[in-house]
């Protein structure tokens, strides 16, 4: 598992504004396997990712990790706060799920 601290950080709206410059995609980290006996419970983070040495990290109002602990809220958040083009949710603890865009803007 990557060090995430050693991030930069960004609020949501300085997050989504990242992803929409070009070549910018999304990571989704699992900190937490999800448990079947807790509703499939796990622990999840977002990181917009320019290159090698450009990725952030999804921070809370507060600047703490923003930490998603269901699937479905990952997906939810992945869909309707991202508009991602497609949603991969990696299910092991340190497993990264890579190369997630934004959807393009249209008119």
């Amino acid at each position: 598992m990557r060090k995430r601290r050693i991030s930069p950080v960004l609020r949501e709206a300085e997050f989504i504004a990242e992803l929409d410059k070009p070549g910018t995609w999304v990571e989704i980290e699992c900190l937490t396997a999800p448990d079947p006996k807790r509703r499939h419970r796990g622990e999840w983070m977002f990181f917009a990712v320019r290159g090698p040495d450009e990725r952030y990290s999804l921070v809370t109002a507060r600047a703490d990790d923003r930490i998603i602990q269901t699937m479905e809220g990952v997906v939810s958040f992945a869909a309707t706060k991202l508009e991602l083009d497609q949603v991969t949710v990696p299910l092991l603890a340190g497993g990264i799920a890579t190369g997630m865009r934004r959807r393009p803007r249209t008119g």
